[in-house]
């Protein structure tokens, strides 16, 4: 997955003016007669007592039209928040435990979990539980979404806790970066060219 690519940049252009096209055909109007205000953006998953604790910090790589660097989704705003350039390009595999090929992606997704939110209602150690059920929705919506646009997809759970929590600017207390989702235009099969080559290569 070396870039985005004019093929991945009018995919996820697409997809965006079909989410605001949709957003925009389901809102609805007929309640403000009452004195109610519509809810202004549709979830795209189910959370444990509707407090939405996945908090998604995006590395953008290589995308068309958008700038490298790290950004926040701040799903109440429904936008991206630039943070910063932290990551150059070999940060990323570094930081996921020396999952080099990482570094080809043009999109990863840190999603950290708000525990501190979760146990103003699951006071105990089920918040932890509750966390990684709603990570896990959210990981089948993006699973799916990315299929539909014909993109590939990398999840992985192995990173450098420490380190990431540091640069994403997170309080260990109350928050805790819980798994990654890699994503881009991709290879049909599932071991890159340049994997291949180097075993190719190996004397066995």
């Amino acid at each position: 997955m070396t870039d985005g690519g004019q093929r991945g940049d009018t995919k996820y252009r697409s997809a965006a003016r079909h989410h605001a096209a949709c957003r925009a055909k389901h809102q609805r109007t007929d309640v403000e007669e009452f004195g109610f205000t519509t809810i202004g953006y549709r979830r795209t998953s189910p959370a444990a007592g509707g407090l939405q604790s996945p908090e998604p910090y995006v590395v953008i790589r290589n995308v068309d039209g958008i700038r490298p660097g790290l950004y926040h989704y701040p799903s109440n705003r429904h936008c991206l928040i630039y943070i910063g350039d932290q990551f150059d390009s070999e940060d990323l595999g570094l930081l996921l435990g020396g999952q080099m090929w990482a570094n080809e992606l043009a999109v990863g997704i840190f999603i950290a979990s708000n525990i501190d939110r979760l146990a103003w209602k699951y006071p105990n150690s089920r918040s932890y539980r509750v966390a990684q059920i709603d990570i896990g929705a959210l990981l089948q919506t993006f699973q799916l979404t990315c299929t539909a646009l014909g993109l590939s997809t990398w999840p992985t759970g192995y990173f450098l806790d420490r380190e990431l929590d540091r640069l994403l600017g997170l309080d260990q207390n109350k928050q805790l970066t819980m798994f990654f989702f890699g994503v881009g235009p991709g290879e049909p099969q599932p071991i890159s060219r340049k994997t291949i080559g180097f075993a190719a290569g190996l004397d066995m």
